[in-house]
């Protein structure tokens, strides 16, 4: 079992050793670009938000590629469903914990460069909800939950559409949107979202982790019979 696992976290992370790589070169490239046009062009203070959030998005975009990418050739090389959830669950915390130690190192050496040479360049960042984005173990921990939060949230997902077929994917895209909608609408997604802004606290984090705990586990129904051919291909 310990050498499917150690198999099985080598290839996904060779899998997706080029497109981590590329990624994180081109959001340092666009970190420096935006200095470099903030110092010598810009007097007023900029605002730029797109290093965590880009982390998100890759994340997101990582979850769902890595079910079509990955379950297939793990399964008809003999790997057991048991070994493939076992490793996916180590593999999205070590993802979440190296993007996240890269995330608040990289938004570290931006603060540093600002204040060195007077940019008028200000990071966002959801610890600043917290009063602590300059603490790096707050940025490490919310951004390790909410990518480990969304790693899981669209491997499941991708499950959906891997195992049943689009519309059935698209469905529940659609029964997730309506339900926005309707908390919408009945003020409760307003109410949780100042909550979560004006009362922010370092506890919806660990209840956000442990949801997310609770939506791997979950995964498990989709996994446990899973083919290793998508019905959509």
């Amino acid at each position: 079992m310990k050498r499917q696992l150690k198999a099985m976290l080598s290839f996904f992370t060779a899998d997706m050793r080029y497109s981590y790589y590329i990624f994180w070169t081109v959001l340092s490239a666009i970190i420096l670009l935006s200095l470099g046009l903030t110092y010598f062009f810009s007097e007023e203070t900029m605002i730029f938000n797109g290093v965590s959030i880009a982390v998100y998005v890759y994340g997101a975009i990582l979850g769902f590629k890595t079910v079509k990418e990955t379950l297939p050739f793990s399964l008809k090389m003999g790997g057991t469903r048991k070994n493939y959830f076992a490793s996916i669950g180590l593999y999205f915390a070590g993802v979440s914990i190296l993007s996240a130690i890269i995330e608040s190192a990289l938004h570290y050496l931006t603060t540093l460069i600002t204040k060195t040479f007077s940019i008028n360049l200000t990071l966002l960042h959801p610890a600043a909800l917290l009063n602590q984005e300059d603490s790096f173990f707050y940025r490490f921990a919310a951004d390790f939950v909410i990518l480990f939060y969304l790693l899981t949230f669209f491997f499941i997902m991708g499950l959906i559409f891997y195992k049943y077929n689009i519309a059935v994917g698209f469905s529940v895209i659609g029964l997730i949107i309506l339900a926005l909608i309707g908390a919408a609408a009945d003020g409760v997604l307003i109410e949780l979202v100042k909550k979560i802004v004006i009362e922010a606290s370092f506890t919806h984090y660990f209840a956000t982790f442990g949801i997310s705990i609770i939506m791997y586990m979950v995964s498990w129904l989709l996994l446990y019979n899973i083919s290793a051919k998508s019905i959509s291909s």
